[in-house]
């Protein structure tokens, strides 16, 4: 039977147990890499074609199913029901001497068993004399080979029995059987083979894809399956496909494992991976999906390329959860406790973790080197853990998060040498936490070398400085760096960049999509930088004063698309100062400064939720389902205005500064609206909070709370003077569009492009304001505008072709003011806002005469309510026929 000493096989006489550990060296596994591969000369990379040999069938190989009559059954076998294995279904028995026997000619056979969490021990016997006892026992399931060679060319008999003992780790003592390959001896014809050729075998789930980048246009590809090629000879050049879908593959020769490769790649390339120097005799090559796909394209033999060696790994360096040098419980993934998962995970880095819910389960990882980092995934459901290295604590860590989101920490100080890291799950939770969960992600570690330095395009294909969660895709633009650059719009997805030196510039690309995007340094939060624009420009923002050291930088979404452009190393801007906010400031929704129960929104309660609003400030806001919910404000200023939403499930919000009930709010609203407090309070430090009451208005559905931003004002004035549109004084919600036209003040004005809501607000000091509008034949005719809450009227945007039409106000007095437009039934339309105002000033219309009144006018009742606060039975519709901007 073949084994290597890399493997850990121990094979013991006859009753003796054969060990499986598929233990790896550290250099075995090969990250993700551009194509060509320049860092080791060892490997050939051939994306040309090679010359096809027509398919031809294999007679002197042959591999028999567990269902051919062939196969002799000694006992009580049943059916084990699991896809993704060769041919039928396998058969099982975790009975005391049932067996299997098949009889064949030839020098050579295998046979080939099914590892499962409920695998036992198998004695395999040739001829009546034992050859081992294999342990089945697998984490998760995989196809096994069990190689016996250099037999007498003769006729023999192979038998499998059942001996109903196992490893402590299974759950059962089965043996499943699935096939027996069996070689006459005689040389297999040598050249080369497309994947859909007689020489590959493969498990169910391989399928063909067609790509024009593959030989002859198509390849296999397979999740959680196995593939294989047999050849004769010294050796093959085997062609794998690399493409933004593969994942960590695993190869064996002969039934023992030889290195790990990552097929991933962000374009689609063949790549070949060639195996020489072997013994001129039979060879099966097996390929297993450890992480996504697997693919095979294109075999040629004899080998014309050097044998493969995995490179040698140099400066900071991710081992995924996946990595065989990462030992789960103590033992490798595939043998370690069933209490052990992979998972899907698209915040994660590559998109998987791998997950228990077993206190005392641990995760260890060996390294060499100062610095180590530790990665898991946030969620819900997840609990505590200790992080050891050498047998010192470093701590107890929460991982509980109200959403799922990356954690990541990072050590440094053990001096030079070997150490060991060790995660143990605490069994203990959070109290928000539903269950004690551990969601693993990678480790990190430095071996004492520098980074290069220079300047780094986020284009998907520096897999050795950049790592990325699943959704990122790459964007030509003319106007990013380069052409393109790298963006992703799904829920907390990550890039990842690592470096040493002492500082480091992130380059944005800013558009009108662009969100809010959160940075982390070694896994502290920095800052959140706004990537809106309302046309593309890049967007910096550096740090510096950093130790001189590894350092791993983290651009995190938060809402709307994050981007990376480039990465500077050094920096080539003024490092980062966190600003202090003067004048008046606003505090929106995921503002860190907010508190929900009392803890940052990213730990609190999964009865907060982050949702899109698009009158909102920034387009989202923060909704609160469970009666008690607060969120709250600390702040030291003399004024303090809460921004909440109304709709149809909002309910009675009670409002407190200081413990001291201010009001209580209805904030039932038919459809999205904001609605907004204003509070005068002594000097000192205050806190305001609002917090869900479980009353609501009768036709209000739920009771919820939805919050969208503080402001506060520190009693100087904010000046005056011409404010364009896209001044910081100017406060928007989402889908608003820059538009360019010779009327406008600066040539540019800012229009709505949403077909529901649009807000803006002005802060101002003093007793007047002028707004200065656009009207257009789109525009609506009654914009609405409010000064402090107050509605003062609605105003006619609607004009033929573009003209300026300005607003203005006064009567407001002294002190601070904020002026807000909302979107009603046509564009929202702004130029600019200009303190203090100018004559003639609006006021209200008196109407006489014919009046008609439209269906949203406050004179007019629903089931005795407003419009705004009708039953839900009374919706608003489009009649093209009907009076009013939009009908």
């Amino acid at each position: 039977m073949a084994n290597s000493e890399e493997e850990d096989q121990l094979i013991m006489d006859n009753s003796e147990l054969i060990i499986e550990n598929e233990r790896v060296s550290d250099e075995a596994i090969v990250l993700a890499m551009t194509s060509p591969i320049t860092d080791d000369a060892a490997l050939t990379i051939d994306n040309s074609p090679a010359t096809i040999q027509n398919s031809r069938a294999l007679t002197d190989f042959i591999r028999t199913d567990n269902d051919d009559p062939a196969i002799t059954y000694n006992g009580s076998f049943s059916t084990l029901f699991i896809t993704n294995r060769y041919g039928d279904y396998p058969d099982r028995s975790n009975t005391l001497g049932d067996s299997i026997s098949f009889t064949f000619t030839g020098p050579w056979v295998n046979v080939g068993l099914v590892g499962h969490s409920t695998g036992g021990n198998a004695e395999i016997f040739i001829d009546g004399v034992s050859q081992g006892i294999v342990d089945t026992y697998r984490s998760q399931t995989r196809d096994l080979d069990f190689i016996f060679d250099g037999l007498v060319n003769a006729s023999h008999t192979i038998s499998v029995s059942v001996l109903a003992t196992s490893n402590p780790l299974a759950t059962n003592s089965y043996v499943n059987f699935d096939f027996i390959d069996v070689w006459n001896g005689t040389p297999l014809p040598q050249g080369a083979f497309e994947e859909d050729s007689d020489p590959f075998l493969y498990t169910s789930n391989f399928t063909n894809r067609n790509d024009a980048d593959a030989s002859a246009g198509h390849f296999r590809r397979g999740a959680d399956a196995t593939g294989w090629f047999v050849f004769s000879g010294t050796g093959v050049d085997l062609d794998v496909f690399r493409y933004n879908q593969a994942g960590a593959t695993d190869f064996y020769l002969d039934g023992d494992f030889q290195f790990s490769v990552d097929l991933y790649n962000p374009s689609d390339i063949t790549e070949t991976i060639t195996f020489d120097g072997l013994a001129d005799t039979l060879h099966l090559l097996t390929v297993r999906a450890g992480q996504n796909y697997a693919t095979l394209d294109h075999a040629v033999t004899p080998a014309s390329g050097t044998a493969y060696t995995p490179p040698t790994r140099v400066g900071i360096t991710r081992y995924e959860e996946f990595d065989s040098s990462i030992l789960y419980t103590g033992q490798p993934f595939s043998a370690t406790t069933s209490t052990w998962d992979y998972q899907t995970s698209f915040e994660a880095s590559r998109g998987d973790v791998a997950v228990t819910t077993e206190a005392s389960d641990t995760i260890s990882f060996t390294f060499d080197g100062d610095w180590v980092g530790v990665g898991f995934i946030g969620r819900s459901n997840a609990g505590q853990v200790i992080i050891s290295v050498d047998g010192t604590s470093q701590g107890t860590f929460d991982l509980y998060r109200r959403a799922i989101t990356p954690v990541n920490l990072y050590f440094d100080g053990f001096g030079a040498g070997t150490h060991t890291v060790l995660v143990t799950n605490a069994g203990t939770t959070n109290p928000f936490s539903s269950n004690d969960s551990v969601y693993f992600d990678f480790y990190e570690s430095w071996d004492g070398s520098a980074e290069p330095t220079g300047v780094f395009e986020a284009d998907l294909s520096d897999l050795d400085r950049f790592q990325h969660s699943d959704s990122w895709s790459l964007v030509n633009d003319p106007d990013a760096s380069s052409g393109s650059y790298l963006r992703a719009s799904a829920s907390n997805r990550s890039t990842w960049f690592n470096f040493t030196g002492t500082s480091v510039t992130y380059e944005a690309f800013a558009f009108s999509s662009g969100g809010n995007v959160d940075i982390y340094l070694d896994g502290q939060y920095q800052t959140r930088l706004n990537l809106y624009n309302a046309t593309d420009i890049s967007r910096t923002i550096s740090f510096d004063g950093l130790a001189n050291a590894p350092h791993v930088l983290q651009i995190q979404q938060l809402n709307n698309y994050a981007t990376v452009d480039r990465i500077h190393v050094p920096a080539i801007t003024a490092g980062f100062t966190p600003s202090t906010c003067s004048g008046y400031c606003r505090y929106g929704e995921l503002d860190p400064a907010l508190r929900y129960n009392g803890v940052p929104f990213t730990a609190t309660a999964t009865s907060w939720q982050n949702q899109a609003f698009n009158g909102g400030s920034a387009g989202f806001a923060n909704r609160a389902t469970a009666i008690g919910d607060s969120v709250s404000f600390d702040f030291n200023t003399e004024w303090v205005n809460i921004g909440l939403i109304g709709d149809f499930n909002t309910g009675d919000v009670d409002i407190y500064i200081d413990g001291v009930l201010q009001e209580t709010v209805d904030t039932y609203r038919a459809s999205d609206k904001i609605i907004e407090r204003s509070y005068s309070v002594a000097a000192g430090a205050h806190t305001i909070s609002a917090t869900v009451k479980g009353t609501a208005h009768a036709n209000s559905s739920n009771s919820y709370l939805i919050i969208d931003h503080f402001d506060t004002w520190d009693g100087t004035g904010l000046g005056d003077g011409k404010f364009e549109e896209t001044d910081s004084r100017v406060l928007i919600s989402s889908k608003f569009d820059l538009k360019s036209n010779v009327v406008a003040s600066g040539g540019q004005y800012y229009q709505d492009s949403s077909v529901v809501d649009a807000t803006v607000w002005f802060p101002f000091t003093g007793d007047s304001v002028t707004w200065e509008g656009i009207a257009i034949t789109s525009g609506s005719r009654e914009n609405r505008v409010y000064v402090d809450g107050v509605l003062l009227g609605n105003l006619n945007q609607l004009g033929n072709g573009t003209t300026q039409r300005d607003f203005s106000f006064d009567g407001f007095g002294a002190g601070i003011h904020v002026l807000r437009l909302e979107r009603s039934r046509g564009e929202l339309l702004v130029d600019g806002f200009t303190t203090p105002g100018s004559a003639p000033f609006y006021s209200t219309p008196v109407i006489t005469g014919f009046v008609r009144y439209e269906e949203n006018d406050p004179a007019l009742s629903y089931n005795g309510y407003s419009w705004a606060q009708r039953p839900g039975s009374w919706k608003n519709d489009t009649a093209i026929f009907g009076t009013g901007s939009n009908g």
